[in-house]
Protein backbone atom coordinates (compact mmCIF):
# COMPACT_ATOMS: atom_id res chain seq x y z
CA UNK A 1 0.00 0.00 0.00
CA UNK A 2 1.15 3.47 -0.60
CA UNK A 3 1.64 6.19 2.16
CA UNK A 4 -0.95 9.25 1.85
CA UNK A 5 -0.02 12.15 0.09
CA UNK A 6 -0.64 15.27 1.59
CA UNK A 7 -0.11 18.92 0.45
CA UNK A 8 -0.78 22.35 2.38
CA UNK A 9 -0.86 25.67 0.88
CA UNK A 10 1.60 27.76 3.21
CA UNK A 11 1.07 31.54 1.80
CA UNK A 12 2.75 31.18 -1.76
CA UNK A 13 4.76 27.72 -1.01
CA UNK A 14 3.32 24.03 -0.40
CA UNK A 15 3.94 21.69 2.18
CA UNK A 16 4.66 18.40 0.94
CA UNK A 17 3.94 15.20 3.55
CA UNK A 18 4.56 12.17 2.44
CA UNK A 19 5.57 8.38 4.43
CA UNK A 20 6.28 10.60 7.76
CA UNK A 21 8.66 12.70 5.67
CA UNK A 22 7.87 17.11 5.02
CA UNK A 23 9.54 19.75 2.68
CA UNK A 24 8.61 22.58 1.49
CA UNK A 25 8.11 23.23 -2.39
CA UNK A 26 8.76 27.15 -3.18
CA UNK A 27 7.20 27.23 -6.56
CA UNK A 28 9.17 30.03 -9.50
CA UNK A 29 7.15 32.47 -10.47
CA UNK A 30 7.33 31.43 -14.31
CA UNK A 31 7.91 28.32 -16.19
CA UNK A 32 10.85 29.19 -17.25
CA UNK A 33 13.18 29.34 -13.58
CA UNK A 34 13.00 26.13 -11.13
CA UNK A 35 11.31 26.03 -8.26
CA UNK A 36 13.36 24.72 -4.76
CA UNK A 37 12.64 22.36 -2.38
CA UNK A 38 13.56 22.21 1.38
CA UNK A 39 13.75 19.41 4.10
CA UNK A 40 11.06 20.20 6.64
CA UNK A 41 8.30 22.76 7.06
CA UNK A 42 7.43 25.56 5.64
Amino acid sequence: MTPPLELQAVGDRVQVTYDGEVACLTLAPDTMTEGTVTPGPC
